[in-house]
Formats: structure tokens, sequence, C-alpha cells
């Protein structure tokens, strides 16, 4: 019986191995409710995300960053079968793994996808696994990327194209930097403005307009950032609350790649 004690150092080994590559992928859920069918939040171990739906808890009320994106992301239920999410090769003072977060847009449906990519990487993310199934088409998805938890975080715009296509997602911007923020009351006046980390004084900084007419509760509102130098941006959002006239302001810090 001398070849079976030989084989268990390599089925501990093994054994090991894959409960490590399942604590690195449980690491990349969030502490939320999943529902408890199958499409209820979880490890999805094909590549390493988490993915699905989950039980809302009550939100506190703040301004939220729902997509930052190079270019629109466009993709077809229907004929398409995966997405190719890629990250901008970020400046030098930011390294490592960046946060991917993405979560739909119509109120009441709670869905999100968690993962990680290296700085100038790519991951591969399925349609046919959630988002075919809930029906749930590109204009009801939101993406964005982030590094730091916690404050203050700095987000990444991320390139998102069907898996298909031979041009590479990152050079899809003809649409320009589209910041998506969603808001939680119903608001009547959306003014931001923006400038580099570190050279607030050496810009105009007068306020431009977001929206032409108000937004109701959990409506969203997509900016467009101007093009420039690749650079650290400081974007500082401030809405009005239709009811009672309050301002609400919210400063983010952004990557432009």
């Amino acid at each position: 019986m001398g070849y079976l004690r030989s084989w268990q150092p390599a089925v501990h080994t093994i054994f090991f191995v894959m409960m490590i590559g399942e604590a690195v992928a449980q690491d990349r859920c969030a502490d939320l409710d999943p529902t408890t069918d199958a499409v209820g939040y979880q490890v999805r171990t094909d590549d390493e995300r988490c993915e699905g739906f989950y039980r809302s808890p009550i939100r506190d009320a703040a301004i939220e960053i729902v997509s930052l994106t190079l270019g629109s992301v466009l993709y077809n239920l229907e004929t398409d079968h995966s997405l190719t999410v890629s990250v901008p090769q970020s400046l030098g003072t930011v390294a490592g793994e960046i946060n991917i977060r993405s979560v739909a847009l119509p109120l009441g449906v709670y869905y999100r996808m968690d993962a990680r990519v290296a700085s100038g990487g790519a991951m591969t993310w399925p349609l046919d696994h959630i988002l075919k199934p809930a029906k749930l088409g590109a204009a009801a998805i939101g993406i964005f990327g982030w590094i730091g938890e916690g404050k203050p975080e700095l987000y990444m715009p991320v390139a998102v194209a069907v898996e298909s296509n031979k041009t590479p997602p990152v050079a899809s911007r003809s649409d320009g930097i589209l910041l998506s923020l969603r808001f939680p009351v119903d608001v009547d006046t959306l003014q931001w403005r923006f400038w580099v980390d570190g050279k607030e004084r050496e810009l105009d900084l007068s306020w431009r307009s977001g929206v032409a007419q108000g937004l109701r509760t959990g409506e969203t509102a997509t900016l467009t950032i101007p093009d420039g130098e690749s650079a650290v941006l400081i974007l500082e959002i401030a809405v009005r609350r239709a009811d009672t006239g309050e301002w609400r302001k919210r400063k983010i810090r952004l990557l432009r790649p």
C-alpha cells in the first residue's frame, strides 16, 4: 500500500491549491445578501468574478457613480455571447490590480458584477450566464473601475467591446470618457466642473450645466469628460433637490488616460 501513501502529498497539494483559488475568487465578492437561486450573486469560477442578483439593503442618500467608460457600451443579447473589459495603462502612481464593478441602472434591479484586472489588462465577461437570461441589455448596465478601498477612491474608465470584434476595446473612445451618475432624490439642477489634481488655482472653475431638465429619483445623468493630457482629475458635482432647494455636492477623483 506504499503507492497509496506516495499519492497523499500530491492530493493534499491539489486540495490546498483549490482552496487558495476559491479564497482568492471569494475575496472579489462584496458583502451582499444574494438571492437564493442560480443567478444569485456568487463566485463564477470560470474566470474568478462575482456576479448575480442580491437583495438590496437600505441605501444612504448619496450621489452614486454607476458607470465610467471609454466610449459607449454596446452589445446585442441576441447575437453576442461575451464581452472584453479592458482597463487603461495607468499613470505611474497607480499599480497592481484595478477593481471592476458593474451595476444595473433600472430602479429595483439589484444586479452586480465584481472582478479585478491588472493595470493595462483585460477580462472576459460572459453574457450568457446572467445578463442574457435576465434580459439586461447595454442600456441597462453601467460599469467602472477604481482603486483604493478607503477614501478617496481613484475611479478609472474601462472600455467594453464585443469579444469577437477585432478592434481593441481600449481604442473605442469615439464618444469620449462617459461618466454616469444616479441620484437618490428628485433634482432640478445639475452642475459640474473639473480640474487637474493639484492645479485648481490655474484653471477656469466655472460650472457646467449637466442636464437640460430635472431628474427623478433613481434616474441617471451622463457627463462627457473633455479629452486632454493624461492626468488625475478632480470632478465636483452639485445638484439641487427639487423639493427643498437644498444643494448637495460630491467630489470625485478620476483618471483621464
